[in-house]
């Protein structure tokens, strides 16, 4: 079994054992232990609310992809701290959203809150820079914006669980732009041109023009577009 499938599980204790009997991982075990084991959670260069609001995060992960613990109780865990931290115990869900978000802004930072892949985990961004790019589906050439997202100080719960190994890469917006993490791309590359610009712009043109599709029928359409792409450029 390789790594990743540990990770791809969730299973962090798992990928911590074969950490431990795989002589390759040692340099990377005691960041592991430290932050999994011993609760020693990660500080960022960022104002102190901003870590608090962090660290609650981790200790969501931890509960989860660590001790087990089912996804609601976590997530019920996580929002009652959330809200407790920032002195609104009534307030609903999206709301807690913007207003976790207008806080991050407030230092200076973009942030997005809720869930990827079914768990709870915030990307934290220094900086937004929007990239106009023409890109050709079978209905024809659009041209899109792009916004580069550069200096991440986190990005949801696979790259923490990763230490950055793995991790999303992009979206599309309902708007029908595509955000792109700069650090995930070599922008000449066929993952950059074909796997994100088409994929994503797959997803804006199905967004609008089928607005009940389904999460799997969207990502279906936008693989099969990938992948016609892929063997052209091959």
């Amino acid at each position: 079994m390789q790594i990743s499938q540990f990770f791809l599980n969730g299973d962090v204790k798992g990928a911590i054992a074969y950490m431990r009997d795989h002589e390759e991982f040692k340099d990377i075990l005691p960041a592991y232990v430290a932050v999994f084991e011993k609760c020693e959670y990660r500080t960022f260069a960022i104002p102190d609310l901003l870590n608090d609001i962090l660290r609650l995060y981790q200790v969501y992960f931890r509960d989860i992809f660590y001790c087990g613990l089912p996804e609601a109780e976590a997530a019920d865990t996580l929002l009652a701290q959330l809200k407790a931290l920032l002195h609104m115990p009534d307030a609903e869900q999206e709301y807690l959203a913007e207003k976790l978000q207008s806080v991050f802004e407030a230092q200076g930072y973009h942030a997005l809150f809720g869930k990827t892949q079914g768990y709870y985990g915030p990307y934290v961004w220094k900086d937004t820079v929007p990239a106009v790019y023409s890109v050709e589906l079978p209905g024809g050439t659009a041209e899109y914006t792009v916004n580069i997202l550069k200096g991440f100080v986190f990005r949801s719960w696979m790259d923490y669980l990763t230490f950055g190994r793995y991790g999303t890469g992009g979206w599309a917006s309902p708007d029908g732009t595509i955000n792109c993490i700069e650090q995930a791309y070599d922008f000449e590359s066929e993952r950059f041109l074909v796997s994100l610009l088409k994929h994503e712009a797959q997803h804006t043109v199905d967004m609008k023009q089928f607005p009940a599709i389904t999460p799997t029928d969207l990502e279906y359409r936008a693989k099969q577009e990938e992948l016609h792409n892929s063997s052209k450029m091959a």
